[in-house]
């Protein structure tokens, strides 16, 4: 058995570590910053959203406590079941990009939607519950589509 004397049998691991601390390429992809952006707004409203919404059921669209908590968690289930269609879309037919952009838009659709349909005399005197159906289920199916392809592009993009 022949040993070479010039061969390093063990690896410099703080040389390694060194070269990686002097890549100067430190920044995130114009990509990368919009999916964290995006995330987060669209993270922020669905939660400020869901926490408002018991308040606005019981007290301006006169529902019960009871069936306005029921109504908040099928709008729950609902946003967070479409998903898969989100997926499905993504994959099969429109591409990543394509899909947040259009789920994205659907979100902003029904946010403004709830918001003008919340205003006295839109929908009625007091307002109907047509109005914030609508909206819920926009931005219902608007969360749907964009968690899923988000979070997977940033971890390409990392």
């Amino acid at each position: 058995m022949i040993i070479e004397e010039d061969v390093p049998l063990t690896v410099d691991i703080s040389t390694q570590i060194e070269q990686q601390d002097n890549n100067t390429d430190k920044t995130w992809p114009i990509s990368v910053r919009f999916i964290v952006v995006s995330e987060f707004c669209e993270r922020f409203g669905f939660y400020g959203l869901k926490t408002i919404l018991p308040f606005y059921l019981h007290d301006f669209l006169g529902f019960t406590e009871d069936t306005s908590t029921m109504i908040i968690h099928a709008w729950v289930f609902f946003a967070y079941s479409t998903c898969v269609l989100g997926g499905l879309l993504a994959d099969s037919y429109l591409g990543k990009f394509k899909t947040i952009v259009y789920f994205s838009i659907i979100y902003i659709f029904g946010s403004t939607a709830l918001s003008i349909f919340s205003i006295p005399g839109i929908t009625g005197d007091p307002p109907h519950a047509w109005g914030a159906f609508l909206a819920l289920f926009l931005v219902g199916l608007g969360t749907g589509g964009t968690p899923n392809d988000n979070r997977r592009r940033c971890a390409s993009h990392c």
